[in-house]
Parts: structure tokens; sequence; C-alpha cells
């Protein structure tokens, strides 16, 4: 659909706005509603590269279960989960102050933590049994929650027919009452911020607009109908795995949990590219949006091919930044490639490196593109036509992000 491509080329391109009720309700709280938004925090953030880690293997009920009346008070008031949580992690209180930062800072996750929620029950548990919310919150917010939105973007491109009857219901209420908010929210918890928004105004644009123009048609991707589904018989889908520890305290403004992480919890840096395929795979998945084909067809891998300068160099490019000292984390990988595939002159010109690295980066890339510049030549950006403004702000963005993983 329009608002899928929309909202690729928006993720990808990061700041390129221009492209970029059921039988079963009584069993259930009510999904959440509303329009999901990024609101811009109050405190400062300093840039960062965000992390997008494969999830792990699954584990049957993994997190436990809650009340319904707890999942309830969940999904009103998400911001007193979120501090108890942190509280936890600081060994501190729900009330202290200097918890502002972190909720600030992971305000855009704890936005849509309820519906990420809302996903993961329906993916992995029975009707009626919903996931222990206070352990949910630990996993989501203090260790992956780009593992969950991964995982949930999987399970909402999945089968509609692999699905209970009861979910189908479910989803099709929640695109109902606000088409487009499922993926909305599962891109907010995929990228960060800066990225996400965009992305979010072309999904839920497009969204409205193809929903407003044949309702049901729109609705029959949520179905298990001949015309719903957008990938049939998919492989089961994999969510972060979790600890085996489960929290029995109910929620409360200022509940005691027992974190299985803390924020300050160590973080595994690359020593090398660890997917080295990746940036094909980013620029094969923009092409076909892009074109309306397939990913496997002709023109898509034609188009490819022609972009090899970029792919193929990518992980060139990010050894470039592990060799001069950077340390950039296993799960930034995927960030540092679609920088690069956007502006890759930003990238190989940024002026922290080490010279002896760019010169072995150049002389490389010279040996297998002899007529390309390494130095000026063009990214997706620049097929895209992204004005200058827009590709000097995501280039000042990209140097404050990754001047943070150079040690001092």
């Amino acid at each position: 659909m329009v608002h899928r491509r929309l909202a690729l080329i928006a993720a990808l391109l990061a700041i390129l706005a221009s492209a970029c009720g059921t039988s079963q309700e009584s069993e259930s709280p009510a999904p959440p509603g509303g329009t999901t938004t990024i609101r811009t925090p109050t405190a400062a953030r300093t840039p960062k590269l965000t992390a997008s880690p494969t999830p792990a293997a699954v584990v049957e009920l993994p997190l436990g279960e809650s009340s319904k009346q707890v999942v309830e008070l969940f999904f009103s008031d998400p911001v007193t989960v979120a501090r108890a949580v942190l509280a936890a992690g600081f060994d501190t209180s729900a009330s202290d102050p200097r918890l502002d930062l972190w909720v600030n800072e992971l305000e855009p996750f704890i936005a849509v933590s309820p519906m990420i929620y809302q996903i993961y029950t329906w993916a992995n548990y029975p009707v009626g049994t919903y996931p222990n919310v206070e352990q949910f919150m630990l996993e989501f917010l203090l260790k992956y929650p780009q593992g969950y939105g991964h995982a949930a973007e999987q399970w909402l491109d999945s089968d509609p027919c692999t699905w209970p009857e009861e979910v189908q219901e479910k989803v099709i209420a929640v695109e109902r009452s606000s088409p487009g908010q499922l993926r909305a929210s599962v891109t907010a918890a995929i990228y960060p911020a800066w990225m996400a928004e965009p992305a979010i105004r072309a999904i839920t644009t497009g969204a409205k607009g193809d929903y407003f123009e044949d309702r049901e048609a729109y609705l029959d991707q949520f179905r298990c109908t001949s015309k719903g589904g957008a990938t049939a018989n998919r492989a089961k889908i994999t969510w972060p795995a979790v600890s085996t520890q489960v929290v029995d305290a109910a929620v409360t403004p200022t509940p005691t949990l027992v974190p299985t992480a803390t924020p300050t919890s160590a973080v595994e840096t690359l020593d090398s590219p660890r997917q080295p395929g990746l940036p094909r795979e980013l620029v094969v998945r923009y092409l076909a949006e892009k074109l309306g084909q397939g990913i496997a067809s002709r023109n898509v891998q034609n188009r490819a091919d022609r972009l090899a300068y970029l792919t193929e160099s990518a992980p060139w490019a990010l050894d470039m930044y592990i060799k001069s000292g950077y340390k950039i984390r296993m799960a930034d990988e995927q960030d540092f490639y679609a920088m690069y595939l956007v502006i890759p002159a930003c990238v190989v010109s940024y002026q922290g490196l080490s010279e002896l690295h760019v010169t072995a980066f150049t002389t490389e890339f010279n040996r297998h593109w002899p007529d390309v510049n390494p130095r000026t030549m063009p990214g997706l950006a620049a097929i895209e036509e992204m004005a200058e403004a827009q590709q000097g702000e995501l280039c000042t963005f990209f140097a404050t992000a990754i001047e943070t993983t150079k040690p001092d």
C-alpha cells in the first residue's frame, strides 16, 4: 500500500518528511486508542544511534500473567508504570525528581508501550490472559524496545489466517478507530524519534486516505480473506528472550519492583561488521517499495546492482570507524548503514576519522569503483532529491551522535 512505501522511505531517509467494538470486548481490556504521537522531550538529550537488536527465541507465556484490572491501569496510565520500573532500576522511589530525565528520554517508547504490549498479547497469549505488565515494561524499556518492535512488525505482516478470529476482530476494531495506529506504534518502537516522526506522519496520512477511499478493502488486510494478509505462510515469529523471573506485585503509583536489568548494564560493541549483507537488504526493500514490485523482481535487483558502490562499501565504512576507535554498539549497526546509504559523503568525510584508515578505505573503494569519488558519491538522498538544508541537518545529527561513541 502507498502508506507503507512512504513509511519505508521516510524511515530510511530520516528527516525527509515530504517523502515522507467486537463480540469479545467484555473479555479483555480495550486496546489503547487515539493517534500515535511523538512528543519532544523537555529535557536536553544527547543524540545517539538507537538499537535495533535481533529478537531471540520465543518462550511460551514468558512473562507470567497480570489481572485485567492491572492491564487496564497500564493502558490508562503507562507513565506511572514506567516511573515504577525506572525507580526500581535506580533503587529509589517513583516520586524521585531525578527520574524525570529518564522519563523524558524514554517518552516515545512509553507512549507506544501499551500498543506493543497489546500486539505481544495477541501474538503470544490465549484470549482472556495478559502478560505480566511490570515484567513487560522492564524488558521493553530497559533492554530492547526495538527487539519487541521488530517482532511486532513481523506479526503484523503475518497472515491473519494464523490469528484467532477474536484477535482479527480486535485488530480491525483498533484500525477502524484509528487507521494506521498499529503500524505507527511499531515504527515508534523501532526507530528513534527523529526518524519515526516523518514515518508516522506518512503512515497515518496514507492509512486514513486508504481507509476513507474504501474502508472494507483497507480492513481486509487484517482479515482472513482471499485479499487479507501481507505475507502468507510466514515462519514462526520470534520475540525477545526474557528473564524467567516473574514479578507478582500489582502496579500502584509507587510499587516496588525487582528489575531483571538496570539502565547501567554493559553494552556490547562491535569489533567488526556483523551484518555485511544488511545494506543490500535495506536498499532492495527500499527499491521494492518505491517501485511497487517484489524484492525478487529483475527490475529491483538490477537497480540494486547499480547501487553496489553503496551497499558493498557500507561495511567497509563501518570497519573504518571501528578501527579509528569508535565504540559502536552491536545493536546500532543497522542505523549506521542507514545513514551511510542516505548520505555516504557525511560518513566518509567525517573529520574525526583516522587519516590512515580513511586512506585504506578510499584505496579499497577505488579498486572496485575507480570512476566514483567516495567523498562525493550520491546516496539515497540524491535519488529522492532531498533538500540541501535537510541533508545538512542529518549530517550534523550524525556527527553529534557518532562523536558520543568515541572514547575520551
